[in-house]
Parts: C-alpha cells; sequence; structure tokens
C-alpha cells in the first residue's frame, strides 16, 4: 500500500478513494468546480486492449481531471482492414472502468503507430486517411480536428494559473518521412500550427509525442533522434516562438521515466515518457535519464500540477507511477516551474515618493540581453538594452524580455508597476486621545473574517497592546476587532508587516491594505504606504480558529529604522 499520503493530487478524499479502490472497495466520485490551484493528469498509453486493463478503475480513483492519452492506446496493426481497427477500439470500450472513465473526465487524445496502423509506418501507410476518420469518431476528437487536416495534431487548453494549461499534441506519423539526417516528422501545415500556437500566451506548455523526443540515436526504440533535423527544427521552433514552461509528454516504451537535456531550449528540455497501462520492458540505458523506471505490468501513471507558489512549496510538477495493484509508488520526480522559465528581476522600490531606480537582472546562465520599455508597448529588437539602472520620476509599468544572441525575443514579456504615491493626509480626530486601541470582541468556530464580523460583539474595551492572548476568554475560536489612530512621527513612506494565525487584515483611513483571511499557519505580507506626519485611522481584524495564535504588525520607515507603534482611541463611545 501507499507509505504515506499523495500530498499533491486534487484532494485526500482522492488519494483515500484510490487506497480503497485498490483494497476492493468502491468509495463513489465526485468532482470540484473551482477553478485549480492544483491540476492532475492521468497519463495512458501502450494499452494492449485483448488483454485485462486493471489500471482502468485506479485511473478513476485517482481523481484526474485530464485523461491524456499519449499514442498506442489500441494495437491495431493492420496493412488493409478499417473494420478490424475499428474491432480493436470496440474491444477497448468493453473493458472495465473505460467507459466510466470517460463519462468522468475530459479525454485529450494522439496516436502512435499502432493505433495509426502499422508498428514504425508514416506517411507510407495506405489506410491512413480511414484510421484518421475511425480515430477523431471513437474519441469523440470531431470537434478539436478538422476532418481536412493531414493528421491528428491539435491543441487543448484548460484552466490553470494565469495564462492556462496548453496541450499541444503532434501528429509525427501522418506525414512522416522515412528515417534519415534530413528526414522530416510533421509537414509543413504542422509545423506552422505548432509555430502559431507556441505564441499564445500558457502558463503551462505540454508537447506530446506519441514516440521519445529526447532519447539518444542509438536505442533501438523510434526516436527524434532518428530525424535529427525535424529535432533540431523542434527545439528552435520553441526558442524562436519565445516560448517558456514547455515540457514534451510521450510515449512508445512499456515503462515510465524522466529525461533531460541540458540547455537544449536555452533551458533544459524535459521529457516525461509514460505507456504501460498493461506492459512492461527493460529500458536501454541512457545518460539522459533522470528518474528510476517502474517495473509492474500494470500500473497508472499521473502527473500533478500545483500552479502557484504556497507557504511551503514552490509551484511544481509531480510526475508519479504507480503499481496499479499494490499502490505502491514505483516512480516519483518533481520538476519546479523555475527550472523551465526564464525569470527577469525588478528591482528597486516598486512604490515611491519622489523618484526610483529600477534595477533588472537576468538569469545567469545564457548570453542574454535584456531589453525594456517604459511607455506600455512590449519591447523588441530595437527598444533601449538594459545597462544599469533606469531612472524613474513617474509611475510607469516597466516591460521587459530577454534577447537571444540571433536577435530573436527568447521570453514573453515580464511586467512590472512602479507606482508613485502621494503621502496621504493626517486626520484630526473628534474627541479626547487614549493610549491604546479600542476593542471589540467575540466568540465562535469562524473560518473566514467575514463570519467573524457578522458576529455581535459580547464585550468591548481599550487595549494597551495588539496582544489577542491578553483580551480572549478562551484559547480558540474567538475573533476581535481593533481599531483607533496610528501615530506616524515624520512623512514618508513606511513598510507595514501584517503577521498572523490565523486570519487578520490590515485598514489604514478605512482601505483594506493587507489581507490575511482565512485559517492557516502564522503567515506574514508587507505593504507599502505613503503616510503624512500625525495620526491615521487604523483597524485591524483578527480572528483565532485552533492551535496556536499570533497578531503583529510592525511598521518600518523606509530607508530607516522599525517605528514604536504608538495608538489612541478617542474615548468616544461606550467602553465596557
Amino acid at each position: 500500500m501507499i507509505s504515506h499520503p499523495i500530498h499533491f493530487g486534487r484532494r485526500k478524499f482522492r488519494h483515500l478513494a484510490l487506497l480503497l479502490l485498490l483494497c476492493g472497495v468502491s468509495p463513489g466520485h465526485t468532482r470540484e468546480t473551482e477553478p485549480p490551484a492544483k491540476t492532475r493528469i492521468a497519463l495512458l498509453g501502450c494499452l494492449k486492449q485483448d488483454r485485462p486493463a486493471p489500471a482502468l478503475p485506479k485511473y478513476l480513483a485517482a481523481g484526474p481531471d485530464i485523461c491524456l492519452w499519449v499514442g498506442d492506446n489500441v494495437y491495431a496493426d493492420t496493412e488493409d482492414d478499417p473494420e478490424f481497427i475499428r474491432e480493436c477500439y470496440r474491444t477497448l470500450e468493453a473493458l472495465p472502468g473505460f467507459r466510466e472513465l470517460r463519462d468522468e473526465v475530459p479525454f485529450v487524445v494522439t496516436w502512435d503507430d499502432h493505433d495509426y496502423g502499422l508498428n514504425n509506418l508514416g506517411e507510407h501507410y495506405v489506410l491512413k486517411d480511414e484510421s484518421k476518420a475511425i480515430f477523431r469518431e471513437f474519441w469523440k476528437m470531431e470537434e478539436f480536428i478538422p476532418e481536412d487536416r493531414d493528421g491528428v495534431y491539435h491543441e487543448r487548453r484548460f484552466p490553470g494559473g494565469a495564462d492556462g494549461l496548453q496541450i499541444l499534441l503532434l501528429d509525427p506519423r501522418y506525414n512522416r518521412d522515412d528515417e534519415g539526417p534530413e528526414s522530416d516528422t510533421l509537414g509543413e501545415n504542422q509545423w506552422k500550427w505548432l509555430e502559431e500556437r507556441l505564441r499564445e500566451p500558457a502558463s503551462l506548455r505540454l508537447i506530446v509525442s506519441g514516440f521519445q523526443i529526447l532519447s539518444p540515436a542509438d536505442h533501438s526504440w523510434e526516436s527524434w533522434a532518428k530525424f535529427p533535423a525535424a529535432k533540431k527544427r523542434l527545439f528552435q521552433t520553441v526558442r524562436t516562438s519565445g516560448a517558456e514552461n514547455v515540457v514534451f509528454i510521450t510515449g512508445d516504451q512499456h515503462y515510465g521515466e524522466v529525461l533531460r537535456l541540458g540547455g537544449a531550449l536555452d533551458v533544459d528540455a524535459v521529457e516525461i515518457m509514460y505507456a504501460g497501462v498493461n506492459q512492461i520492458e527493460p529500458p536501454e540505458p541512457t545518460d539522459r535519464r533522470v528518474s528510476v523506471v517502474n517495473t509492474s505490468v500494470d500500473s497508472i501513471g499521473l502527473l500533478d500540477i500545483q500552479w502557484a507558489d504556497s507557504e511551503t512549496e514552490t509551484a511544481h510538477l509531480h510526475f508519479l507511477v504507480l503499481n496499479a495493484e499494490t499502490g505502491e509508488r514505483e516512480v516519483t520526480y518533481r520538476l519546479n516551474f523555475s527550472e523551465i522559465r526564464f525569470d527577469i528581476g525588478f528591482g528597486g522600490r516598486d512604490r515611491f515618493l519622489d523618484k526610483s531606480e529600477v534595477l533588472l537582472t537576468a538569469p545567469p546562465a545564457g548570453d542574454w540581453t535584456i531589453r525594456y520599455t517604459t511607455d506600455g508597448s512590449d519591447p523588441g529588437p530595437a527598444s533601449p538594452e538594459y545597462s544599469g539602472p533606469i531612472k524613474i520620476h513617474d509611475s510607469c509599468e516597466i516591460r521587459a524580455a530577454l534577447f537571444a544572441p540571433e536577435g530573436f525575443r527568447r521570453t514573453a514579456v515580464k511586467r512590472h508597476l512602479y507606482e508613485k504615491l502621494e503621502a496621504e493626509a493626517a486626520v484630526t480626530p473628534d474627541g479626547e486621545l487614549e493610549p491604546g486601541l479600542r476593542f471589540d470582541y467575540r466568540e465562535g468556530g469562524f473560518k473566514t473574517l467575514d463570519d467573524m464580523i457578522a458576529v455581535p460583539a459580547t464585550h468591548s474595551g481599550r487595549a494597551r497592546s495588539l496582544d489577542p492572548a491578553a483580551i480572549a476568554m478562551r484559547e480558540d475560536q474567538y475573533g476581535i476587532v481593533f481599531s483607533g489612530f496610528l501615530k506616524i512621527p515624520k512623512s514618508g513612506l513606511y513598510d507595514f508587516t501584517l503577521r498572523s494565525d490565523d486570519g487578520s487584515r490590515l485598514f489604514v483611513h478605512g482601505e483594506k491594505r493587507i489581507d490575511l483571511d482565512g485559517s492557516h499557519a502564522a503567515t506574514s505580507r508587507t505593504s507599502t504606504l505613503a503616510l503624512a506626519a500625525g495620526l491615521h485611522p487604523i483597524r485591524i481584524d483578527y480572528f483565532e480558529d485552533h492551535a496556536d495564535q499570533e497578531l503583529s504588525v510592525e511598521i518600518r520607515a523606509v530607508g530607516g529604522e522599525v517605528i514604536p507603534l504608538v495608538v489612541y482611541d478617542t474615548g468616544v463611545g461606550q467602553v465596557d
């Protein structure tokens, strides 16, 4: 059995469901509709339809958001019998778990040689048009693959990150030449299509090929390395399109592995290969392999994506192969987004009073040129080249990109806003000032600050410090609203850092400046404000859910020292 919870899937329930099903217990199936913080992709391929496939029901229990079929999805080898291809698909459809999986999860599909029609064949296959028609019909791909397209290549889009998940399914069969140093794999229409798709925004791009891209030419299996001109063109197409966050997904071999080729896309080219749902074979050696390989005949391949950084994890992909019979992890490999993208560092104060200096930094590896603009346009080859700090005196958006030595833009345009602030005026409160903050105390099992605010206060008072424990009448499940006036010693920029366990919010002049809502461990966030000398209305909402409790506000003058938290209550109104 799995030795500990799989923490990178969609929900713990899914992993419990997988364990239960591996033990022969069906837990039922539910789905979620909220935008994903994580996405789980099931990888399938090299499935012998005339053999049992116990992995199929286990895929359903694993709770995937997408099922990606990478090729050899059936073995329909025939020289001249389209009906045999149809019969192979009918056999696949009858396997236990297949229909349930298709009904529950979107299928994203390409083919390789055995479901194309004949082992290792390319453009010369006489049934390629009949096979394509059967493929489109069985997999319900008519809306994604035009009937007159020269192959089954197509794009699929799913939510994820700021710009979504792009899956580009190549067809290196329909137009493929015989192997040779100048031979092609895709055909000119597909190359043009690929370049156009790569220029579209995407937070992650999965480029899918039925057979391997990074495996060496001396391997006995098919590989893009046996089409060196096409492989070089593939890498160059990725580079000149400016595409980042690219991962290759491949099949053909009956196991799972990760290959890596240093600097091939300027960053490393990374290939995740999995295609052995109910088959296994030994791998050939290669120094490009950076993972172990699985050994079980029946297995499931999963690719989990965490789209954004959390308090404990950076955004990443996690590839996992499980033994379908026992649930044992046989392959696990993590790839951080930072390894497959290009970051430009934006330094300097992004909020300022009079002027600021913008500092740009490029990734350390590579002969990059940074070009930038300040007028809202995207940088091009003629835009200013960054050579030192950029002096700014007004609010502006700096746009920057890396340019390759050949002159083309290698990255997406990175943007950062620099904002000139005006100091917010101090106020003169009505009534006599008293040292400390007013507080309003509530009790309840709050999960959000809005839940807490909606409950009437049980009592109020004046606190000399921002210490919830000194006010609380219980250890857990209470909330406090602090309010008063903050004394700023002199006009300038101030960094406010709010830290809490659990939820908190900071308001200044009635405007929310920092939001740490929700039940969570100790978390900090900082915001820069421009304030004139004098008094400024402040409010801090806080609730404690369970376990540890913490609340603090640190105020530091930009370029100076921490200033004391001097606060006042007007004394107006009833204070218990």
